[in-house]
């Protein structure tokens, strides 16, 4: 006799929380901590909930330049600290 058994809809939700967790943990500690950041922002620019972020460049840890308008249609996640 073969037993199915189906999985409850909170536990899908537990399973994909953790997973989403996971991710965003291992992208906080694989990213680039110490690499420099600078943006320049136009004093006359207002930002809005949905609207996309303004364009700005970045430095990584190699020293190699980027845009953040080089990774438009990718997920990219900011992370900003103070020390």
């Amino acid at each position: 006799m073969t037993r199915i058994v189906q999985t409850s809809t909170a536990k899908c939700r537990l399973f994909r929380t953790v997973l989403i967790l996971a991710i965003a943990v291992q992208l906080l500690f694989s990213g680039l901590p110490g690499a420099s950041f600078s943006a320049h922002a136009d004093d006359n620019v207002v930002l809005k909930i949905g609207a996309p972020a303004p364009d700005f460049s970045f430095t990584d840890l190699d020293g190699s330049d980027y845009k953040l308008s080089q990774f438009r249609g990718k997920p990219v996640m900011l992370w900003f600290f103070a020390s």
